[in-house]
């Protein structure tokens, strides 16, 4: 079940980034003209229009750094696909009949090279023997 959430997340995670790295945008631009209205509204005394400036700006400032932390929180979806890689690979080598054949394979492969090393020496040394003569 783990598994299955977490490649239905990788595929999510790629979409709430992109929506969330617009709305960073649509709320940089949204601060920056409640700024100026804010300026504008301080230079011409209009304390109501200054007031719901700052408001405005306070409540925009807090969804744009909430954003922000969405943004850096959420993986992209290859690293969850790692993520659902190595919970695979520690659920296999969690079970006991997988570790008694990765052992067999790996003496398997240890004699396979223990051979081959013999095969090189021995023509080696033929060719060291024949270069002497």
């Amino acid at each position: 079940m783990l598994l299955a959430f977490l490649i239905y997340f990788a595929e999510v995670s790629g979409s709430i980034k992109h929506v969330s790295g617009w709305f960073i945008i649509l709320l940089i631009f949204s601060i920056c003209v409640f700024a100026i209205y804010s300026m504008v509204s301080h230079a011409e005394d209009n304390r109501k229009g200054m007031e719901f400036g700052k408001r405005v700006l306070k409540y925009l400032s807090v969804a744009l750094i909430l954003s922000m932390i969405v943004n850096i929180v959420i993986p992209k979806s290859s690293t969850v696909y790692l993520m659902a890689g190595a919970y695979m690979g520690t659920e296999v080598a969690k079970s006991p009949d997988i570790s008694e054949k990765l052992s067999k394979i790996n003496k398997i492969i240890d004699y396979k090279l223990n051979d081959l090393l013999d095969e090189l020496k021995e023509k080696s040394e033929a060719k060291s023997s024949k270069s002497e003569d």
